[in-house]
């Protein structure tokens, strides 16, 4: 209740900008027109992205990811008001139900792909555990047993999740297999019909969208990159490249951090990024891509679709005021 209300709040002002021309108005001369935002989706509905696309188009300059991170490396200007789209994690959806949407808009856009999941053609490991979460509550609402762990479901599904989330993310690419795989015995086939959502992209839809949407390294098996030797983390970041590369035989370029939080990488992270020929890489905190931002610390804002296009393009803009994503 309290979130409809949010949301009401937010369209209403949003739709008074838009309608009255303040908006319009105000992107011709806002101080900040020349800095880039990076926008991140992950799933969307396609009617609530294409009014995203819809009000972006009207008062915004879509760009590509590559014109982005060029402009922010050479210090030339981007053409005003300009945003690039990404999506992580890869899933079928963009291609489905988006990728339509993106040609009919002629929108660019940059999608972040784990390749361990295009390849096996199985849901990235956290989307199976959520699985098991939502499964376990469902049927029994006790708890949920991942090797020596048991975390309680008394808090609901989601309390329950984030710690199974906590504790996994502490391990290392090999622990956290390990356990996975004695639960995957146990659990057997994950049938929570949400999980339809998180299909991955196959290789031949990724080829199909290509010329349009560039793709992005987002690891082999989307980790918890910090907490990783180098050598585990060189063979998920640069594995996960020349997997990409052989299989759309094209560079890979860009880069998106998994979790993208501050603590989810390192120094040790970004030099081998560099070493191993990316030029950026995104994160989740939140903000436009000011002048001397690294390229490898890059800003993004995250939209999920509780709310409308203008609301978007109001929250780009800057006169939000008092109501906030």
């Amino acid at each position: 209740m309290v979130q409809a209300t949010k949301n009401a709040v937010k369209a209403a002002y949003s739709g008074a900008l838009w309608h009255s021309g303040a908006l319009a108005a105000w992107l011709r001369v806002r101080p900040g027109r020349c800095r880039p935002w990076i926008l991140n989706y992950h799933h969307i509905a396609p009617a609530a992205f294409e009014d995203h696309l819809r009000c972006l188009v009207r008062r915004y300059r879509i760009v590509t990811l590559d014109a982005c991170v060029a402009a922010l490396a050479s210090g030339e200007p981007l053409p005003p008001n300009a945003v690039a789209i990404t999506f992580d994690d890869g899933y079928q959806q963009v291609y489905t139900e988006l990728f339509p949407l993106l040609a009919k808009y002629e929108a660019p856009a940059t999608v972040f792909v784990p390749t361990t999941p295009v390849d096996t053609e199985q849901l990235l490991w956290f989307n199976t555990v959520k699985g098991w979460v939502y499964n376990k509550y469902a049927k029994e609402g006790a708890s949920l047993r991942l090797g020596d762990q048991e975390f309680p479901l008394s808090g609901g599904p989601e309390t329950a999740y984030v710690a199974v989330m906590r504790h996994l993310n502490t391990l290392s690419v090999r622990q956290r297999d390990a356990v996975l795989a004695t639960r995957l015995e146990d659990e057997g086939t994950v049938l929570y019909k949400f999980l339809d959502w998180y299909r991955p992209l196959t290789w031949d839809q990724m080829r199909a969208m290509q010329g349009l949407v560039t793709f992005g390294g987002h690891t082999r098996t989307h980790p918890w990159l910090s907490r990783l030797s180098r050598a585990e983390a060189e063979d998920e970041i640069l594995g996960s490249k020349a997997r990409l590369e052989e299989m759309l035989g094209t560079p890979v370029r860009h880069f998106a951090y998994p979790f993208g939080s501050p603590d989810s990488f390192t120094e040790e992270t970004v030099e081998v990024l560099k070493a191993g020929g990316f030029v950026s890489a995104a994160t989740t905190s939140r903000g436009p891509c000011r002048a001397g931002v690294s390229p490898f610390a890059l800003p993004r804002i995250l939209f999920d679709g509780s709310v409308g296009g203008k609301a978007v393009a109001a929250r780009l803009s800057g006169l939000w005021l008092f109501v906030s994503t």
